[in-house]
């Protein structure tokens, strides 16, 4: 096969794409690697965070790895998917299309020939079935230039096949659920580090899902509260007002980075106890509540008095004085 071969591969970090990129490398592709970064997703890695899985392994076969932040233009894809969800808010469907359509876009300016991805036919049953497969590539306009190597001689030969410019008889034909043959494969292909299974879509995960369901039904679906989603435990005060209370430091600190210029933090003065964010509609009756909240969280005993900060971010700071009783008084319960 030519070293001229050109391919735009779409990565998530799981050992299906990682073992892709493998089989691809050693057939002499040349490759752009790509792996969509968006605020609801959980792969990527955050700045100043040690490497992942992924992008060691492609460090180790000297391959680049490409990140486009598409969040905006995803945010349509969570509002209204075409061909629904799956068991959480995932639209595994949908969410296929739009990226293969970002990657044919790419495609011209890589020189690229095809897309290939790490999909294998029958693992996922609602977006890895073969008619799922069909209409993605469909309705990506990828039609026969989606390469799926690890289960492509269960599928039709795709053009760069037909062409001789893939060998098929050096393609896979893996199917179904099983790892084993990855995991086979990871241990000829020298992959020490494995990738956790379901490690990379936290739209899959039921409880991050009430919480986007929440946000969509009260139109609130956007960056910020999105990324609040991720952290702490969630309260829905009113239809305009949410409170969301740390669980240890780590989620503290990121509240405290994630909070805006209307939001409201609420912090014990005189003991430890979580951070506190009280965002949307604000005033002294949900003030009250989050500071009931944090006293609850923060274990204060009911006869005992503490002082309270409410703190503007880059404002000014208010200091309230309750009893721990007041945690008593709120029938609240998390998300």
């Amino acid at each position: 096969m030519s070293d001229s071969v050109s391919a735009i591969g779409l990565v998530s970090g799981g050992l299906d794409s990682i073992l892709a990129v493998h089989l691809m490398h050693n057939l002499g592709v040349r490759m752009c690697l790509v792996r969509f970064k968006a605020a609801c997703w959980r792969y990527g890695r955050e700045k100043n965070e040690t490497p992942d899985i992924l992008s060691k392994e492609l460090h180790r076969l000297g391959l680049a790895l490409h990140e486009p932040d598409i969040t905006e233009e995803y945010l349509e894809i969570l509002r209204y998917p075409r061909h629904g969800r799956g068991a959480a808010f995932n639209p595994c469907i949908d969410c296929k299309i739009f990226m293969l359509r970002k990657a044919k876009e790419m495609m011209p300016g890589f020189g690229a020939e095809f897309v290939f991805t790490g999909e294998v036919i029958g693992q996922r049953p609602m977006s890895q079935n073969r008619d799922s497969m069909r209409v993605v590539e469909r309705e990506s306009g990828l039609e026969s230039l989606l390469l799926r190597p690890l289960c492509a001689r269960l599928m039709e030969p795709t053009i760069p096949e037909r062409a001789g410019r893939i060998d098929r008889n050096r393609l896979l034909s893996i199917n179904g659920r099983s790892r084993q043959e990855q995991l086979a494969l990871a241990k000829e292909w020298g992959i020490e580090e494995i990738p956790p299974v379901g490690g990379g879509c936290i739209l899959t995960d039921r409880n991050f899902g009430a919480r986007m369901y929440d946000l969509l039904a009260h139109d609130e679906l956007n960056v910020p509260n999105i990324l609040l989603a991720k952290v702490g435990r969630h309260f829905r005060l009113s239809d305009k007002t949410k409170v969301v209370v740390g669980r240890d430091e780590r989620e503290n600190l990121r509240i405290t980075a994630l909070a805006g210029p209307e939001d409201r933090l609420v912090e014990l003065e005189t003991l430890n106890g979580p951070t506190t964010i009280l965002r949307g509609q604000i005033d002294n009756d949900g003030i009250m509540q989050a500071a009931a909240l944090t006293c609850r969280y923060a274990h204060v005993p009911p006869d005992q008095s503490v002082r309270i900060s409410v703190i503007r971010p880059k404002g000014e700071t208010e200091t309230l004085t309750v009893e721990g009783e007041i945690a008593g008084k709120v029938d609240l319960r998390p998300m």
